[in-house]
């Protein structure tokens, strides 16, 4: 079950981007959207992908009140690496806006069992929540692009304009 993008804003936030080395072969990358909380704390509810032994590796913080994307923490390990080429996709630049009547209550967590891949192309870096993702829109907000097939379910995102320190790190990774 992929979250579904209901709509979008045309508010245009600042995302920060984080890639740490955890552990040998193992990276996590964060990315944030403050900007969209007016400074107000947001608890948001997870869509997670739990892999091995039950950990979430990837999740998706979305805030339950603006329907917005907040939070993404993925691990990436060898594993994960893949060549990809991604689609070519009709661009706007906007937030998306998540259905968020599939949480229970704030702070909920859904948990997807799956796999999702990464790919490093140029000086971006793209994760997909399937194998087969048919990329039929893209919705750019400063260096994130997320994006979204026919049935308007986000099926990934894109990290774009990586510096020289962070696509040597995932260079690093996919030679483990």
């Amino acid at each position: 079950m992929l979250l579904q993008i209901v709509g979008e804003s045309d508010f245009v936030g600042v995302y920060t981007t984080t890639f740490e080395m955890v552990a040998k072969g193992l990276m996590m990358i964060k990315i944030s959207n403050n900007s969209i909380n007016n400074n107000n704390i947001v608890i948001p509810s997870y869509w997670r992908v739990v892999m091995r032994d039950n950990i979430p590796p990837l999740e998706v913080g979305i805030n339950p009140h603006n329907k917005s994307v907040i939070k993404i923490t993925v691990f990436v390990d060898a594993d994960c690496i893949h060549e990809m080429k991604l689609q070519h996709a009709a661009t706007r630049k906007a937030n998306i806006l998540i259905n968020t009547d599939v949480f229970q209550k704030i702070n909920d967590f859904i948990d997807v069992k799956g796999q999702y891949y990464i790919s490093l192309v140029g000086d971006t870096v793209a994760c997909l929540f399937e194998n087969n993702c048919n990329i039929s829109k893209r919705y750019t907000n400063s260096r994130i692009e997320f994006l979204s097939d026919a049935t308007n379910s986000l099926c990934g995102f894109v990290i774009g304009s990586l510096n020289e320190s962070d696509t040597k790190k995932i260079m690093k990774l996919s030679s483990c």
